[in-house]
């Protein structure tokens, strides 16, 4: 009983990871990884990111673009580490130009070696 408790333990957190896989270089601030397609342009709502990062302590930059001016920036999102592989949660930054990919960049601050990292996307009310 005790083993498939401890086998649960090590496997569950490897099966809920999604979204886009990326790579957290030792350097800020750090690589950018597209999300893989346009997300589209929501009246009044923002685009929520959710990182997860298992085993380094990392510190992300997602985009924001504005319809005034018309420009995308990266926004600091913060730092942090998934614990049991729950993603860390950035508020609604601005998403108004259609046509544009998510992206983020992130940095391992934790291991000093890199670290693997996964991000989702959503639209949610803006603030």
């Amino acid at each position: 009983m005790l083993l498939a408790v401890t086998l649960l333990a090590l496997i569950v957190p490897w099966t809920v990871v999604e979204g886009r896989g990326c790579w957290a270089d030792t350097n800020s601030p750090g690589i950018p990884c597209q999300y893989g397609y346009d997300y589209p342009v929501g009246n009044e709502q923002g685009l929520e990111y959710s990182v997860t990062s298992l085993f380094s302590y990392t510190c992300c930059d997602a985009l924001s673009c504005r319809a005034n001016p018309n420009k995308c920036e990266f926004v600091h999102v913060g730092c942090g580490q998934s614990i049991n592989a729950v993603p860390l949660k950035s508020k609604a930054l601005h998403w108004e130009l259609p046509g544009v990919e998510p992206i983020m960049r992130c940095f391992d601050q934790g291991s000093n070696k890199g670290a693997y990292y996964s991000y989702t996307v959503k639209l949610v009310p803006i603030d």
